[in-house]
């Protein structure tokens, strides 16, 4: 069944043989519109900022576009945008509108300041969004609104000023804030309302009238388009039973407001088979990403069933579903029996220390104090530092608190001794193969809170893949220097066998399987250089002169990587910047199965990112990744290492105290 496959053949339409692909995308939405219906809405986007179609790929999107028409999806998804707190959907529109005006794009510039007035203006909202309109600054109301008018023209009409280089853009920003459109008095007056309406800020109403009021009776009628289908009902092999599946009926007028940066919302939703399911809209990311790397956990298991000692030793991954309703919102399953190993460890820490101070607040305000913040054109503290130094840093963070927090954690959901171990077991496996799996498709930000622990087996689940093909290296203004993380926490629960006993031997099975079925995985990773998601592209547009060069001329060790996943369907031309930034991504994987040494694949991914290519700082920090004179990471060679070698490069980089003692406060290396 070729319905898991869409997003993949939708990809297709962007490369010379999207012509072969095109009948069977047709006849797929005839027959199940419901299923192609996203992934089209999204696909259509990329697809129409090409300058020239194949005739038969246009005649094929025209006939998809009338055939997938749905006013009352789109008017869902624009609601589902709603739950977006203000201030950051805010923030996001004039991020667009600046990074369109320093390209040089006005056309495209004028659109979107259409777009965020109509936003700011449109009477139909109510709740949150209808009192944050009347604020926006205060009591000046449409008065500012005229005030911006002024300044970029009605319908963005003065925004081409705005356009040079050296910071266009940033003139924009300093003039919005001189009027009081400044996206940080806007978050103010968000605070402000929050404060004072703390139960209407957990209502649906309060965030999207339509919702709170949607009932799928109120549609009824024989399209398929008229109701929201939940997400993860064609991922099977077999044909779909459409008349069983589970669609919307209504949602809880209850949200619960996660603290995290974007504010997602966990809502839950009344479904026609008479179940209750949860998910979490995330608004302000492309969820493509999120997505495709849960396909690839699909086909990963996939392998790892086939091979019999994985299968036999249970080496799998859980998943989950994502449905991206457009590049800006989309729903992520809940997990219900799980709970984050941060909070886990947190709520052990405050038992044992009940009536004292919080030893994982000190330990992050002793860590934190450790590097200030660098003067204009000194080196960063944590780059500068001595290895001495560094280690010591982590050894105080360490000496506040025990180092057995997560294990207690885990004991308190065991019944009893053989409970206990058998939890171990199955978090060593698990954790083993999210280790694994992490380090090849280069997922950062592995704080604890994105580590999720069922509370019934002790499996461990990863989430929010937001940084991910390295991107937590390159990106970042303090860089990850570790592939993966395996902190004193996570190894103190495997003692007495630790990190290297226990987690090791199912660590190099699983990448030893995975490597013999590279072609597999490539494959469903053709899609990133087909269609880039937003971030890749805007990855792409801020990559430097000398960035640029290097990913379109890659070094001599990189080169065969990119050769690879070209010749495996990154089919785009080469001078296309997205599409050379996402091969140069897709070939890192392709070096970590051909056995790459870790520490010089994180030295490859720092020459990228700006503030780390700076000379002093990039010398530094390849010292500090390859390790002392006698790291296994150094002495080995770059290259064609065996999976064992490739393990034990991982745990001896993830492990080092001198890397550890460099890492960004916010991840909570000490613990």
């Amino acid at each position: 069944m070729m319905l898991k496959w869409t997003c993949q053949l939708l990809a297709l339409l962007n490369e010379p043989h999207g012509e072969c692909v095109a009948p069977l995308l047709e006849r797929l939405a005839a027959a199940y519109p419901a299923a192609v219906y996203h992934p089209f809405q999204l696909s259509k986007e990329s697809v129409s900022r090409k300058p020239r179609l194949a005739p038969r790929v246009a005649a094929t999107v025209r006939a998809m576009s009338a055939v997938l028409h749905s006013p009352r999806l789109e008017a869902l998804a624009a609601a589902f945008e709603d739950l977006t707190h203000p201030e950051l959907r805010y923030k996001d529109l004039l991020e667009t509108l600046t990074d369109l005006l320093k390209e040089g794009r006005v056309e495209e510039a004028r659109a979107s300041y259409v777009e965020l007035t109509r936003w700011l203006r449109d009477p139909k909202r109510g709740g949150f969004l209808a009192d944050f309109a009347k604020a926006k600054v205060g009591s000046q109301g449409e008065r500012t609104l005229q005030k911006l008018d002024g300044l970029c023209g009605v319908d963005g009409q003065h925004l081409g000023r705005f356009v040079g280089s050296g910071g266009g853009p940033p003139t924009l920003q300093r003039e919005l804030n001189r009027v009081g459109m400044g996206w940080r008095k806007l978050e103010e007056v968000s605070q402000v309302w929050v404060k004072g309406n703390k139960q209407r800020s957990t209502r649906l109403e309060s965030y999207s009238p339509l919702l709170a009021k949607y009932h799928r009776a109120d549609e009824a009628g024989g399209d398929p388009l008229e109701a929201l289908e939940l997400p993860g009902q064609y991922d099977g092999d077999a044909p779909p039973l459409v008349d069983q599946h589970a669609a919307a009926d209504s949602f809880d007028a209850e949200l619960l407001v996660m603290a995290s940066l974007r504010k997602p919302k966990r809502l839950t939703v009344y479904c026609s088979d008479q179940r209750e399911r949860r998910y979490l809209i995330k608004g302000g990311e492309d969820l493509r990403q999120d997505q495709r790397i849960q396909q690839i956990f699909a086909v990963v298991n996939t392998v790892l069933a086939a091979d019999g000692q994985c299968a036999t030793r249970g080496l799998a991954m859980r998943t989950y579903s994502v449905l991206p309703l457009n590049e800006r919102v989309g729903f992520i399953e809940w997990m219900d029996g799980t709970q984050p190993l941060g909070k886990l460890i947190e709520k052990v820490a405050r038992v044992k220390h009940r009536g004292g101070q919080d030893p994982i607040s000190m330990a992050a305000t002793k860590f934190a104090a450790a590097y200030p913040s660098a003067s204009k054109g000194q080196l960063p503290r944590w780059a500068s530092c001595s290895r001495r130094d560094a280690e010591q840093h982590l050894a105080d963070a360490h000496a506040l608190l025990p180092a057995d927090l997560l294990s207690r954690g885990i004991e308190s959901l065991s019944v009893g001794a053989e409970s206990f171990l058998a939890t171990r077991s199955c978090f060593a496996r698990s954790l083993a193969v999210v280790t694994v799996v992490g380090h090849l498709l280069g997922i950062g930000d592995r704080h604890l809170e994105n580590f999720m622990v069922e509370e019934a087996s002790g499996r461990v689940v990863g989430i929010d893949f937001g940084h991910a093909f390295g991107s937590a290296t390159h990106q970042l203004p303090q860089p990850e220097l570790m592939g993966v993380r395996l902190t004193r926490q996570l190894t103190s629960f495997l003692r007495p066998l630790d990190s290297g006993v226990l987690l090791k031997g199912h660590m190099v099975l699983v990448l030893r399987t995975l490597r013999a079925q590279r072609d597999e995985l490539l494959r469903v990773m053709d899609v990133f250089v087909s269609e880039p998601n937003v971030d890749w592209a805007k990855q792409a547009r801020k990559l430097g002169e000398a960035q640029l060069a290097s990913v379109l001329e890659p070094s001599e060790g990189e080169s065969q990587a990119s050769t690879v996943v070209a010749s495996e369907g990154g089919g785009a031309a080469d001078g296309d910047r997205d599409a050379a930034w996402a091969r140069n991504r897709l070939a890192s994987v392709v070096s970590k199965l051909s056995g790459g040494n870790a520490a010089h694949i994180t030295e490859a991914e720092l020459r990228l990112n700006p503030v780390a290519a700076k000379p002093a700082t990039f010398d530094r920090l390849v010292e500090i990744v390859r390790g002392p004179a006698d790291s296994l990471r150094r002495q080995l060679p770059a290259t064609a290492l065996t999976p064992e070698q490739q393990v034990d490069v991982l745990l001896e980089l993830a492990t080092d105290p001198n890397v550890l003692g460099r890492t960004y406060h916010g991840w909570k290396p000490w613990l």
